[in-house]
């Protein structure tokens, strides 16, 4: 069950990331509109992503792959 869902367009400019909220489930539709700021980092294989004036922080790391 999806509880929460919301996407839509992005910027990228150095370091700092921007997001716009173009379209989002029942849940989260009232963030349709948001422009959402982010400080942005990569470091080997982590990610982090972290708000600028909000609190969605979110840190991603590659999993290597098996065969």
């Amino acid at each position: 069950m999806v509880f929460f869902h919301h996407g839509g367009t992005y910027t990228l400019d150095g370091d700092e990331y921007e997001e716009t909220v173009t379209f989002a489930n029942e849940n989260t539709k009232h963030m349709i509109d948001t422009k959402l700021k982010f400080k942005i980092s990569v470091d080997g294989d982590r990610y982090t992503q972290v708000g600028i004036g909000n609190s969605f922080t979110e840190e991603w790391e590659r999993l290597a792959r098996t065969r």
